[in-house]
């Protein structure tokens, strides 16, 4: 609040120092790099060297976590949350910083089921990487994989079936 209330590298350094202590190592690497780019635009070198050197002692410490979407999984309107923040495709198969602990992932499609887990990434543990798989039709949103083969009566094409299956459109619906 005080940050937002008067803006000040002092600040975003103890903010830094606060989620440091916390064990917050993404969000305090985070404030660094923001605090070491507002002393520089402020002419600080002093605070800027401070911010640059807490950058790079924290840079070792961090843990990523990677998203992967297959090829096949990657469907028309895919959004994947982290924490129910939207993870922004660009980022989709790179390492990203994150604090340790529990991080929720969740995708979702139109006219698929949601798809969520959980991971725990430990303080110093390896990086985590998470695929997310390809989500099943969402029966309840009216959406089918269907064959129209299966909808085809006997003795009759699947161009027939196909028919069929388009003039009961309403059916459907």
């Amino acid at each position: 609040a005080s940050q937002k209330l008067d803006p000040g590298v002092g600040t975003l350094l103890n903010l830094g120092d606060c989620y440091e202590k916390n064990g917050q190592t993404a969000s305090a690497w985070a404030q660094f790099i923001e605090a070491g780019n507002a002393a520089r635009k402020a002419g600080d070198v002093q605070r800027e060297k401070a911010a640059r050197d807490r950058t790079a002692a924290l840079e070792r410490r961090l843990v990523r976590l990677t998203v992967t979407v297959e090829e096949t999984a990657d469907l028309p309107g895919l959004e994947i949350k982290r924490d129910g923040t939207r993870v922004d495709r660009e980022a989709w198969g790179s390492a990203i910083p994150v604090d340790p602990g529990e991080h929720s992932l969740a995708a979702a499609a139109p006219g698929r089921q949601t798809w969520t887990t959980e991971v725990l990434i430990d303080d110093g543990g390896p990086d985590a990487t998470v695929e997310i798989p390809l989500l099943q039709t969402d029966p309840a949103a009216g959406v089918f994989d269907v064959d129209a083969t299966l909808l085809a009566a006997p003795g009759k094409s699947r161009s027939d079936a196909d028919e069929g299956v388009l003039s009961r459109w309403w059916f459907w619906t």
